[in-house]
């Protein structure tokens, strides 16, 4: 029974991300072969501003989440509405303050990100037609997350793969056939997003399931309790955008441009991969809270390791290829014709690729802590992975073998695997405890 639940709520959410996935993949294709590999690296350096948008989207879904999800199992339906409600009307205004702000600064955000020469005015032109939609960026993925917990999880998949289905057609009239380069790009997503936004809130306008947007007072105390569960995961999607930055740092440093093409290459082919860890542990975040809040910890036990066990299958299907075939898939972005670029990404892929082998694992449990109300856990794993080791690893190969600093994101993921194996012994320690004390 609970491998067909976890099947369930795990598969849809792979699904969706898959599907968020290759729209941006898709993005990848036509700007490189129809606008320009530079501008192929311009989008690349743009990237973290995506994800530090996005990850303020899993910063309020996630503990939302957690918290509604723990109401439900207890029956307290009201209460669920209320957390739901604050959560969206106070996040719907950060997000309109967000973008103002980025738009104002929009030019000092492209050098903070390294972009100079024609690079910097290709940035400012992407993020100029990115940022307006920040609003439809945070919303659309907290109700992705949320119509999950109302139990209609299917609906997430019909969302997003209809917005990547608008992404792709919108990318071919805009960049193919209108010719507006990386700002059809742009464009494209930022439209997409308003069309999953408005699929979402129509399930909740029509109150087909249990969760109602309410005419209430928002409450700021909810949605900072929900931001504390959710910080754990905040992190672990942050830093997927600080790992860019720091990596993109760095290769500029030591190659210049070509490094930085060579990147982007990895980083889209990576993409997949990171979504799939992380639809797995978006996937079972829902049924962990309810179980949690039920008190059913046998019920945890078999989800977390049907987990593990899909985190493993996932990751030798992505190394694998990286090993055997990289000319195949790095071909999909640049011609082998730039040689010098080509190359380059050839002996990257190769080493960059052995950290697909326990990065699953570090973005599983630390997902797994928040769903089971140990946000203190997640927040470490998140930062050690994100910030500190990669950071330390990085200025390790830097200064002692720069063509070796492929393999910084490996270093950085067997570090914070440690780490991960420290929390979960830590947690199943203080279960012990516990349950001896109500003994």
């Amino acid at each position: 029974m609970k491998v067909k639940i976890f099947f369930k709520y795990v598969i849809p959410t792979i699904l969706a991300m898959w599907v968020f996935s290759i729209y941006t993949l898709v993005d990848g294709l036509f700007v490189s072969h129809f606008v320009g590999p530079e501008a192929f690296a311009a989008v690349n350096l743009s990237m973290p501003v995506n994800n530090t948008l996005f990850s303020f989207g899993i910063l309020i879904s996630v503990g939302t989440s957690t918290r509604i999800g723990i109401c439900l199992g207890q029956g307290k339906i009201g209460k669920a509405n209320e957390i739901f409600s604050s959560a969206i009307f106070i996040s719907g205004i950060l997000a309109l303050l967000t973008s103002l702000l980025l738009l104002i600064f929009i030019h000092p955000l492209a050098n903070f990100l390294g972009a100079r020469g024609p690079m910097h005015q290709m940035v400012v032109h992407y993020l100029s037609w990115v940022l307006p939609f920040t609003f439809f960026f945070i919303l659309s993925y907290i109700f992705e997350v949320l119509v999950k917990v109302d139990g209609v999880p299917i609906l997430s998949t019909i969302g997003v793969l209809s917005s990547a289905i608008t992404n792709i057609f919108l990318d071919y009239l805009f960049i193919r056939h209108f010719g507006w380069g990386i700002q059809g790009a742009a464009f494209a997503t930022g439209l997409a997003q308003l069309l999953s936004f408005l699929i979402f809130l129509s399930h909740f306008l029509k109150k087909k399931g249990r969760l109602k947007i309410l005419r209430i007072k928002p409450k700021l105390a909810s949605l900072t309790s929900a931001a504390r569960i959710g910080f754990g995961d905040f992190l672990t999607e942050l830093s997927y955008g600080a790992i860019l930055f720091f990596f993109n740092r760095s290769l500029l440093s030591i190659y210049g441009e070509v490094g930085l093409i060579s990147y982007t290459v990895i980083n889209y082919l990576s993409l997949l991969l990171t979504m799939t860890m992380s639809g797995i542990t978006q996937g079972c975040q829902p049924l962990f809270s309810v179980f949690y809040g039920k008190e059913d910890p046998r019920s945890i036990r078999k989800i977390f390791r049907l987990a593990l066990l899909s985190v493993l299958v996932a990751s030798l299907l992505f190394f694998i290829p990286a090993q055997l075939i990289p000319d195949r898939l790095i071909s999909l972005f640049i011609s082998p014709k730039n040689t010098e670029a080509f190359a380059l990404t050839h002996y990257a892929l190769r080493l960059y690729s052995t950290a697909y082998l326990f990065l699953g694992y570090n973005i599983f449990v630390g997902g797994m802590m928040a769903a089971l109300n140990k946000p203190r856990f997640g927040i470490l794993i998140s930062f050690s992975r994100g910030f500190l080791f990669i950071l330390l690893s990085l200025a390790l190969f830097k200064s002692l073998a720069p063509s070796k600093i492929w393999l910084a994101a490996t270093t950085s993921e067997i570090l914070t695997l440690l780490l991960t194996l420290f929390s979960l012994w830590k947690v199943n320690k203080l279960s012990q405890e516990a349950f001896n004390e109500r003994m």
